[in-house]
C-alpha cells in the first residue's frame, strides 16, 4: 500500500492544527506499491497526505504551524509528493496559510530511481482546491543521484512543487496565491561528499517524454489559470541534469 509519514500525522482528514510544530527528522526509506492514484508517498515534516474533508492550518503571521525538522525521501518508490510541511494536499477546501518550513527544515531527495516526483519547500503537491496564502520557506532543497525513467518527470518549488496537471479540474480552476515567500535554495547537483550526479535519464534512454519544471516559489502553476501575487524568492535555483527542464527564478511553468 501507499505510505504517508509526517513529523505531527502521517494522513490527515478533517484536523484542525493550531500552532502545532515539528521539530524532528522524517525519513522513508521504504518501498511502497507501485501506480498508486494519485501518489504511492507522502512525506512531510508536519503531516504526509491530506484526504477526505479539509484540513485547517490555523495561522496568523506571529503564530503558526511550522516545521524545522529535515525531510528525507531516499526510498525505491517511484511516485512522491514530498514537502517540509505537507507532502500531499488532496482534501479539497484545505487551508494551510501562514504554514512555515524554517531554516534546518532542509529536504533531500536522493539515491533512488523514479517516475514521477514533488517536491515543495512547504507543500509538495496539490491535487484538490486549497489556499495557503503567506507560507513561507527557509529550508534548502536537494536532489542527488535520480534517475528518472523515461516518461516520468521532477516538478520542484521553493514553496510549492505544483498542481497535478493530470488532473482536469485543477488545470481549469483560477487560483491566487498571495504573499509566499521562499529563501532556500533548490539543488539539483552534484553532492559533494561522494560526488552523486543530479537527475539523470534511464540507462539506455535518449530523450525523455515529458518536461520537468523547476521553481523558486512553484514549479509548475501560472500555465493553468494559477496566479501569484506578492511573491518572493531570495534562493538560489540550480539545476544540473539529463532532464528536458523548465526553471524560473520565481516560476517553472
Amino acid at each position: 500500500g501507499g505510505i504517508f509519514v509526517g513529523g505531527v500525522v502521517g494522513k490527515s482528514n478533517a484536523g484542525t492544527y493550531v500552532t502545532c510544530y515539528n521539530t524532528g527528522a522524517v525519513t522513508n526509506s521504504g518501498k511502497a506499491k507501485d501506480s498508486l492514484q494519485p501518489c504511492d508517498v507522502g512525506i512531510g515534516g508536519f503531516a504526509g497526505y491530506l484526504l477526505g474533508k479539509a484540513s485547517t492550518f490555523t495561522g496568523t503571521a506571529t503564530a503558526y504551524n511550522y516545521n524545522s525538522g529535515t525531510v528525507l525521501d531516499d526510498s525505491e518508490s517511484t511516485y512522491v509528493g514530498a514537502g517540509g510541511c505537507v507532502g500531499f494536499v488532496n482534501a479539497e477546501g484545505s487551508e494551510l496559510s501562514y504554514l512555515k518550513n524554517l531554516a534546518d527544515g532542509d529536504i533531500t531527495v536522493e539515491n533512488k530511481t523514479l517516475n514521477r516526483i514533488w517536491v515543495g519547500g512547504v507543500v509538495g503537491a496539490i491535487n484538490a482546491l486549497c489556499t495557503m496564502d503567506y507560507a513561507s520557506n527557509a529550508g534548502n532543497l536537494s536532489f542527488y543521484n535520480l534517475t528518472v525513467n523515461k516518461t516520468g518527470y521532477v516538478v520542484a518549488g521553493g514553496v510549492l512543487g505544483g498542481f497535478c496537471f493530470a488532473n482536469k479540474t485543477i488545470q481549469s480552476a483560477e487560483v491566487t496565491f498571495r504573499g509566499l515567500t521562499n529563501e532556500g535554495d533548490v539543488e539539483c547537483a552534484s553532492k559533494k561528499v561522494d560526488g552523486a550526479g543530479g537527475c539523470n535519464m534511464a540507462a539506455g534512454d535518449a530523450s525523455m517524454q515529458n518536461y520537468s519544471y523547476i521553481g523558486g516559489i512553484c514549479g509548475v502553476g501560472e500555465a493553468y489559470s494559477k496566479y501569484f501575487l506578492d511573491c518572493v524568492n531570495s534562493g538560489l535555483v540550480d539545476i544540473d541534469n539529463q532532464l528536458q527542464t523548465r526553471m524560473g527564478g520565481v516560476l517553472g511553468y
